[in-house]
């Protein structure tokens, strides 16, 4: 059986360096108690949720782990240029070493779409 971690990224009321802090330690706790992947979630304008770049976190978790794997459960397309996007993607390929999963989708939560003057019912055309 395997074991990983999936992180929203929750503030719980302490200031976003802390709660980056805290994630990044408890994944590197992780990886030396044996789970072997880790998964991270984009958000934006949430009470649940400070991660809108979760490629950001895994390219520092990267440098601070050698055998788990990682990977963004989902980057939203809408949000984001795709070739911008796919060249991120192909960088975090390269610094991970085979350690890398990209995952996209189209986004669940119409408020984040509204917030960045999207209109959530294009994101499927999108």
């Amino acid at each position: 059986m395997d074991f990983g971690l999936f992180y929203y990224c929750q503030g719980r009321g302490v200031a976003h360096d802390q709660a980056y802090a805290e994630m990044l330690d408890e994944i590197v706790l992780a990886e030396r108690l044996g789970f072997g992947e880790c998964w991270l979630a984009e958000h934006h304008f949430t009470d649940y949720s400070i991660l809108p770049s979760p490629n950001l976190i895994i390219a520092t978790a990267l440098a601070r782990t050698s055998r788990m794997r990682f990977g963004n459960y989902v980057n939203v397309m809408p949000f984001h240029h795709p070739l911008r996007l796919a060249a991120e993607a192909a960088m975090l390929d390269n610094l991970a070493r085979g350690r890398f999963d990209f995952g996209i989708g189209k986004g669940v939560r119409p408020g984040e779409f509204a917030k960045l003057g999207l209109q959530f019912d294009d994101a499927t055309a999108m």
